[in-house]
């Protein structure tokens, strides 16, 4: 795996955190 590819997972994976923490506390993110 390249280090390009490496990073994207991450950023995913990162992005995929941030929507489900949005979704499962919303009084945070309002």
């Amino acid at each position: 795996m390249s280090i390009e590819s490496g990073l994207l997972v991450g950023a995913v994976i990162v992005i995929a955190l941030y929507v489900l923490a949005a979704l499962v506390f919303p009084e945070r993110f309002s």
